[in-house]
């Protein structure tokens, strides 16, 4: 996150508050905080942060002070998401942890973040929107259905297997087959399947697979980044599940 990050959220709570079109969704990142900030609820906050400024200097220095207090996995959680960015998002809310656990527990964005939202068009085909496509094709039927199971968690949050990258240790691996990514999405009428997490070019702006079937909008905040924008669209309802519900 980068400074003024507390400001947007706050920002975007107050227009999802007024509104009943402002969608966000959850990432693997926003589900490792959530997991990360679990740590607080079993020491106290200034307890905590003399451990993880000790932590910060030498992370193996702390090992045996948080075994004997019992919190040792849920640092370790911590530690992992703090060090994939959880960092520089402290530092957005005034290099606090308090801030942003104090957002995290108020804030509507936080409460309401999306693990899936896809719209309905006049014509029946669909736009789905949600963090990556899922390695198991078979969770898209799922999504679709609104039966969504616990292990379509991981699944919705984390592939990247039809980039042909393997989800959690980023080596390639064989592609999903792109006429299994065909048959699901004509099955279910989708005419959009919209993803981020991997940023697989150089260019910046949203890369157009399988002719727009798929469409991945990550381009890793470089400068001058295009959006993606859909015009005219004929909306007749939409659906989503909220992430805390699951």
């Amino acid at each position: 996150m980068v400074k003024g990050t507390s400001k947007i959220i706050n920002l975007v709570s107050k227009l999802m508050d007024k509104r009943k079109n402002v969608f966000a969704l959850i990432g693997n990142h926003e589900e490792m905080m959530f997991k990360a900030l679990k740590i607080l609820d079993n020491i106290d906050i200034e307890e905590f942060n003399e451990i993880l400024e000790k932590a910060s200097k030498n992370p193996y220095s702390v090992m045996k002070e948080l075994t004997q207090k019992g919190i040792i996995e849920y640092f370790m959680i911590f530690y992992n998401w703090y060090s994939q960015g959880g960092m520089n998002t402290i530092r957005a809310f005034d290099n606090d942890i308090r801030n942003l656990f104090k957002s995290v527990s108020s804030d509507k964005l936080f409460k309401n973040l999306l693990l899936f939202v896809y719209f309905e068009l006049e014509d029946e085909s669909k736009i789905v929107l949600s963090h990556s496509f899922p390695d198991d094709v078979d969770c898209i039927d799922r999504i679709i259905e609104q039966k969504i199971q616990n292990d379509d968690v991981g699944l919705i949050l984390w592939s990247r297997k039809i980039w042909g990258i393997d989800a959690f240790n980023g080596v390639r691996t064989e592609p999903l087959q792109e006429n299994r990514i065909i048959n699901i999405l004509d099955k279910n009428k989708i005419k959009h399947y919209i993803v981020g997490h991997t940023r697989i070019n150089l260019e910046p702006k949203p890369f157009q697979y399988l002719n727009g079937r798929v469409i991945n909008v990550d381009n890793h905040g470089v400068p001058h980044s295009q959006p993606f924008f859909i015009k005219d669209l004929n909306v007749k309802s939409y659906k989503s599940m909220v992430f805390k519900s699951l």
